[in-house]
């Protein structure tokens, strides 16, 4: 049985096309899959530094309520002067935003605006209400903005260190309840602001 070139080709060509297409496909699949990999390693870093400065700035502020707490309680105490929120670390330039859900990585970008209205809110006491450092409302206002927002805070630290499938092992063991300190402090913002967000 001898076979024409036309009969050749009819049955070579399709073969060839189809293992080209096949060769083709499975290139775009494995850098599909390069990319999916780096993507995923790129937002969980991200997610893991993130969520440490978020953690910092939490406990940052529960160290805060202590301090009003301790000027409160006994006025003649040396503390440190707490007229603002703790300073919120800037977020690393090289974070790839794109790699976390878009919820999330909105939730995240906005707190520093929120740090900015809960010090405008701490500073009008001072400005508009005419208090002063000894004025209970100011450093009431204080610890309260410092427990909805290190408690908002903490949360988005939960939420990144779930999305790199970490959890919060703290590497000392005291016996001091931070998170205890945000939650009763923004339970009782909630009860003077029950319309507020937190």
């Amino acid at each position: 049985m001898s076979l024409s070139l036309e009969s050749f080709l009819s049955l070579v060509l399709p073969t060839g096309i189809v293992s080209a297409i096949l060769t083709h496909g499975f290139a775009l699949w494995r850098e599909r899959e390069k990319n999916r990999k780096e993507t995923e390693r790129s937002g969980r870093y991200a997610a893991l530094r993130l969520a440490t400065l978020l953690e910092a700035f939490a406990v940052e502020c529960a160290k805060h309520i202590q301090r009003v707490r301790l000027h409160t309680s006994i006025p003649d105490a040396i503390t440190e002067p707490v007229n603002e929120l703790p300073k919120l670390l800037p977020y690393p330039d090289d974070i790839d935003w794109a790699s976390l859900s878009v919820e999330l990585a909105s939730a995240v970008l906005s707190l520093p605006n929120e740090v900015n209205i809960g010090n405008d809110h701490i500073s009008a006491y001072v400005t508009v209400l005419n208090m002063t450092d000894n004025d209970c409302g100011y450093w009431e206002e204080c610890s309260l903005q410092c427990g909805v927002l290190g408690f908002q805070s903490w949360n988005l630290a939960t939420q990144l260190r779930e999305h790199c499938g970490l959890k919060y092992k703290p590497r000392l063991r005291v016996d001091w309840d931070f998170l205890g300190e945000l939650v009763e402090q923004r339970d009782k913002y909630k009860e003077k602001n029950p319309d507020g967000a937190y």
